[in-house]
């Protein structure tokens, strides 16, 4: 659980933001996003002030964000971190109006650094950057969350950094991703704050996740036959598309459904975000539903993921 300190720092931060417009999972991924200082509605609507609804404030700026005496002022959840020469880190960040973007942050590791909270992995903080050469460097930052009760569990931990390390391999640098970052955020609000059963999120996650970075499988009916409910159902993870168990296709690889595994895909893929989370399935029927959402991520991105491979150690 966070603790109360944390809890009135959020507190203080949506007094602080409450003028300025929030990304969050809770608003349709469809709408365009708001510049700062709009009415708060769309994608980047104000959150913060609304968190019982579940969801994580993300400071929306203008594209390419807000300038300062030639600096720039944004938001970002740290994806990745790399140490470098004695005191330095090199980040991968995303942010709602820059994208993924590579940030070196100097003297990060130094004890007393004014920039350590935020140069930690899955910190999302309020950043001041600026170029030198063509690499972006953190000269200020504020931390807005830090998801300390995923951060102390080590299963969670491990579960929130394959999330990061999925967001990163599907997002292109400098191009902005906002409903990423949202989906991001919100499903470490859900295991920090919501305590969502972490299969549930993890198979939500992967599928919306695919579908935002355009690897959307067909998921209304079966590909082969037609039938809009198909028998023993299959998702075919290479091919991207769902069919009846006793409908053959040439190639790929197929993962079995249950009916109610299909239901559950086709809310993920076609809900409102704000009910993104809001299904329920037995444990076999979830299993096998988050089991076809790691292959399908692996067969279309044709690679696997560490991180992955480190939470399922942690569950044997």
């Amino acid at each position: 659980m966070c603790g109360n300190g944390a809890a009135a720092k959020r507190t203080r931060a949506g007094q602080d933001l409450r003028a300025a417009n929030f990304p969050c999972d809770n608003l349709r991924p469809d709408l365009h996003a708001k510049s700062r200082g709009g009415d708060g509605h769309g994608l980047l609507g104000a959150v913060l002030r609304h968190r019982c609804a579940g969801g994580v404030s993300a400071v929306a700026r203008p594209t390419g964000g807000s300038m300062q005496n030639g600096k720039t002022v944004t938001t970002g959840l740290v994806l990745r971190v790399t140490e470098t020469k004695e005191a330095d880190k090199i980040l991968t960040v995303l942010t709602p109006d820059m994208g993924k973007i590579p940030l070196i942050a100097r003297g990060a590791r130094r004890k007393n650094s004014r920039i350590a909270a935020a140069s930690q992995l899955l910190a999302y903080s309020e950043l001041t950057l600026y170029k030198r050469g063509n690499w972006h460097m953190l000269d200020e930052a504020s931390t807005l969350e830090l998801f300390d009760g995923v951060r102390q569990d080590i299963v969670l931990l491990s579960l929130a950094s394959y999330f990061a390390e999925a967001a990163e391999a599907v997002c292109a640098e400098e191009t902005t991703s906002p409903e990423i970052l949202s989906l991001l955020l919100n499903a470490l609000y859900a295991l920090c704050y919501l305590h969502k059963e972490p299969r549930l999120v993890k198979a939500a996650f992967q599928f919306r996740l695919m579908a935002l970075a355009g690897f959307e499988p067909l998921a209304s009916g079966c590909a082969v036959c037609g039938r809009e409910e198909p028998e023993a159902p299959m998702l075919d993870v290479v091919h991207g598309v769902v069919h009846c168990g006793g409908c053959k296709r040439l190639g790929g690889l197929s993962m079995p459904l249950t009916a109610a595994g299909l239901a559950a895909l086709r809310h993920v893929l076609y809900c409102d975000s704000r009910r993104l989370y809001g299904f329920t399935l037995e444990p076999e029927a979830l299993r096998e539903l988050d089991h076809a959402g790691e292959a399908f991520i692996a067969g279309q991105l044709e690679r696997s993921f560490r991180t992955l491979d480190y939470y399922k150690s942690l569950l044997i």
